[in-house]
């Protein structure tokens, strides 16, 4: 538990992508339904369950990010109370031993980082868990069986991966009765029980999807799997997450030999295999999306629980195996393994560590610094634009999350997760070789929509830091607003620039919006 709190207190942020799903709970709890601007019904999250149970909080009188954090610290510890049960029976009912891959959870960046940031990793982490257990728990029966479909379906409003956690399930079910050569119309009734489960839960939502957005999948999908590099880009994700955490793989393949082939596992064993069946495809769905930017591996962070548990089995072993060895001496092992857990320990938070740090150890994933340093200066920017411009300026944007959050202003979201055309009409190339990048808006659209102020990416600099620029939005003006109590590192006071519309600036020079008079130029 210590542990685990340093740990939260350590790389603990909000991402900028969370405030996307704080904008729609926003605006579910303030009765215009699930949409990023009033009016405009565009799928720009995937997390349907997280949204609405923000929304609640929003609702009951607390912050998006206060609701998010509680929300978190609950799921986390859920999760690991589910992990330690799912332990037991896969470690003969040894209470101890159980304990061990809560251990590795608390000292894994991507699972606790990812419960605290304002996601729903851990929502989704948690359903997912608990519907494995539950499954494993059904002892077969048709009624258990369709508890498991159903917990698998809350799964997938969490997040659409939920689908493939199911999937799974089913093709473990079909491999497990096959190997015991179970009538076909009991592997028949058992299986429609678990994809009843799942459907009771999914096609409503699907129905109400297409209902209410018009599609039958989130705008998102179109966005990130516009790039045609994906399963490179998934190949370099998933070594780079192999290269950070090296002992993770060896040690989680040693659980599951060992798990499969003795007999001290036989209890456990078809855990042991469901585990790594669902490690199989999920590293391979993983890698075939591309892979995420985002630090210490918020894709790979709901595979965690059944990696720890594969390992403390691989641990385990390695122990009982030694304990024969030494003709039944246990006290040797034991010392050993704690030792060697210490070090595990010790190793997985140096990455975390590390990345808080800002040291750059992967050309995949970004430092967290560079994230938590984004989120506050962007979240600040949202603050001085809401309070500066007229209430229905207009604001476009590639930063959707934080900047339109707290400004509170209509936006139209550049990189294309919140609007339909950017998304699957037409748009430019931006960067190929990041994750969920590989789209933005065409200049000439964002001009055709003659938003009042161009942000693009945010540029939030001091005043020595820039000295000259050209504009490149034909009939704005470039402007700016110090950013007041923000600093960089140097103690230097931030400005935000911008794109003002041409004919807004007499009314912006009225709000004590002005031109840079630091930086020459004739715009």
């Amino acid at each position: 538990m210590v542990l685990s709190i340093y740990h939260v207190r350590l790389v603990q942020f909000f991402c900028d992508d969370a405030y996307i799903s704080f904008r729609y709970a926003q605006n579910l709890a303030e009765g215009n339904g699930p949409v990023y601007n009033p009016g405009e019904r565009v799928e720009g999250y995937t997390n349907f369950l997280w949204v609405v149970l923000l929304s609640a909080g929003l609702r009951a009188g607390a912050s998006a990010e206060a609701a998010s954090l509680v929300l978190g610290i609950v799921l986390l510890a859920i999760t690991m109370i589910l992990t330690w049960h799912t332990a037991r029976r896969s470690l003969n009912g040894d209470p101890a031993w159980s304990c061990l891959p809560l251990f590795f959870l608390a000292t894994l960046g991507p699972v606790v980082l990812w419960s605290v940031c304002g996601l729903e990793t851990i929502l989704f982490t948690a359903a997912g868990v608990a519907a494995f257990l539950t499954y494993h728990r059904s002892g077969g029966t048709t009624r258990g069986l369709f508890l498991a479909g159903t917990l698998y379906g809350v799964a997938y409003l969490s997040r659409p991966e939920g689908a493939i956690f199911g999937a799974v399930a089913g093709i473990h079910l079909i491999l497990s009765s096959l190997v015991r050569k179970e009538p076909l119309g009991r592997l028949l009734r058992r299986g429609l029980a678990l994809a009843a489960g799942f459907f009771i839960v999914f096609a409503p939502h699907l129905l109400w999807r297409i209902s209410y957005y018009g599609d039958w999948l989130p705008n998102t999908f179109y966005v990130k799997t516009g790039s045609e590099e994906r399963a490179l880009l998934g190949l370099r994700y998933l070594r780079s997450f192999l290269e950070a955490y090296p002992a993770v793989s060896p040690l989680a393949l040693l659980g599951l030999l060992l798990g499969i082939s003795r007999p001290a596992y036989r209890d456990g064993r078809s855990i042991i295999a469901h585990s790594g069946l669902l490690l199989a495809v999920m590293f391979a769905y993983t890698g075939s999306v591309g892979g995420d930017y985002m630090a210490l591996f918020r894709f790979h962070a709901p595979l965690l629980p059944f990696l720890a548990l594969l390992m403390a089995v691989g641990l385990h072993g390695v122990t009982s195996m030694l304990s024969g060895l030494l003709r039944g001496n246990r006290i040797v092992p034991v010392v050993a393994a704690i030792v060697m857990a210490c070090g595990l320990g010790a190793w997985f938070m140096e990455v975390s560590v590390a990345s808080a740090a800002g040291e750059v150890r992967s050309n995949v994933v970004v430092p967290l610094k560079g994230m938590k340093i984004n989120g506050i200066r962007w979240a600040a920017a949202g603050k001085v634009l809401g309070e500066r411009l007229w209430p229905d300026a207009v604001l476009a944007t590639s930063a959707a999350g934080a900047i339109p959050y707290y400004s509170g202003l209509p936006t139209i979201d550049q990189s294309g997760l919140n609007d339909r055309h950017t998304a699957k009409v037409e748009w430019d190339p931006w960067i190929p070789g990041k994750p969920g990048h590989a789209k933005t808006a065409k200049k000439s659209y964002i001009l055709g929509r003659r938003p009042d102020v161009i942000i693009a990416h945010p540029k939030i600099w001091t005043q020595e830091s820039i000295h000259r620029t050209d504009s490149p939005w034909p009939g704005y003006l470039l402007r700016t607003i110090p950013i007041s109590g923000l600093q960089d590192e140097k103690g230097e006071d931030l400005w935000l620039y911008f794109w003002l519309r041409r004919d807004h600036s007499a009314r912006a020079r009225e709000l004590g919006i002005n031109p840079p008079e630091h930086i020459r130029t004739s715009f």
